[in-house]
């Protein structure tokens, strides 16, 4: 008897323990928790030279101030104090400002000083990363550009400037992954062309572009950031440079050849405070507009060719 007592002691401790176990998972399932939008995978709509997938809520502005100084080298070509690593050099800026439309979808215009550059974009956020489910964030963005330059560049072959021969235009589709806090990677694949290309300066250059991209974001404080890009031309082009100048009367021709466009490296660091973010970084190319990057990059990063950059964003909601 005591040992059939035992026995079923035994089991019927064994099926409340099941029961209990099989409750407790029940309850677990009942209070998990439910899926939410994985919030800034970086913190600002760009960076260094590059988009993200990031954009700002509806019925909010965004505005930024680019700015890059000449190249760190001097004329000759060497790394000295003689033009204060490029700040004494001519430099390129270009204010812009964006609006929320609706949900996912952000508008913008810019201006740029190299070229007199005037640019109208387009962002929307396809895919947004989930905590559970949607592994990833996907996001598409558009640009055209206008060159407002009154120079020999813009004349068609019958000696004409036309209002289309100004246009250019860039198309990237962003894929991005926030692995933790920390960490964030993003990866795109971009297409560009332009009515007109500068023939008369850089002989050879075509007028369609291909490339991919990559991001990455290390936060190591609850306000700084590492930032990295990589823009890699998938559409190379044999190219010859013709410059001249005069001394005298004496001018001398200079002839360049080459590969056009150059991979353009970036490397900076970040200061966020949410709604205004601080970037300053190094970068192959001076071109800030998408377009101008990746069909006219010719800064070589492996000959120190780069230059330093700053990018200041400011966000207003409504």
């Amino acid at each position: 008897m005591k040992r059939k007592f035992k026995i079923g002691s035994i089991i019927a401790i064994s099926m409340v323990c099941q029961f209990l176990g099989f409750t407790s998972s029940m309850a677990q399932d009942q209070t998990a928790l439910p899926a939410e939008p994985v919030k800034n995978t970086f913190e600002n709509g760009s960076v260094i030279n590059n988009e993200t997938v990031e954009v700002i809520a509806p019925k909010s502005i965004d505005a930024i101030i680019e700015h890059r100084f000449g190249s760190i080298l001097n004329a000759d070509g060497n790394l000295d104090g003689e033009n204060l690593l490029g700040m004494f050099s001519p430099s390129n800026i270009r204010l812009g400002v964006s609006y929320g439309v609706i949900k996912n979808l952000n508008v913008g215009v810019g201006a740029t000083k190299l070229k007199h550059i005037y640019d109208v974009w387009g962002k929307y956020k396809i895919l947004q990363q989930m905590t559970q489910g949607m592994p990833i964030s996907l996001a598409y963005f558009g640009d055209i550009a206008m060159n407002s330059s009154k120079g020999e560049t813009m004349k068609s072959m019958d000696g004409q400037i036309k209002y289309a021969n100004r246009l250019s235009y860039f198309n990237e589709l962003m894929v991005a992954y926030k692995y933790n806090s920390k960490i964030a990677l993003q990866m795109s694949f971009s297409y560009t062309h332009a009515n007109m290309v500068d023939s008369a300066n850089f002989r050879g250059i075509e007028h369609n572009a291909m490339a991919i991209s990559f991001v990455g974001k290390y936060k190591f404080s609850p306000q700084s950031s590492i930032l990295l890009q990589f823009n890699q031309p998938l559409s190379t082009r044999n190219f010859t440079n013709v410059s001249s100048n005069t001394s005298g009367n004496v001018t001398t021709l200079t002839t360049n050849k080459g590969v056009l466009p150059k991979p353009d490296l970036g490397i900076g660091f970040e200061v966020s405070t949410g709604s205004h973010q601080f970037q300053i970084f190094l970068c192959t190319a001076d071109a800030i507009i998408p377009q101008e990057r990746e069909l006219y990059n010719s800064n070589d990063f492996l000959q120190k060719q780069m230059v330093i950059g700053f990018n200041i964003t400011r966000q207003w909601g409504f």
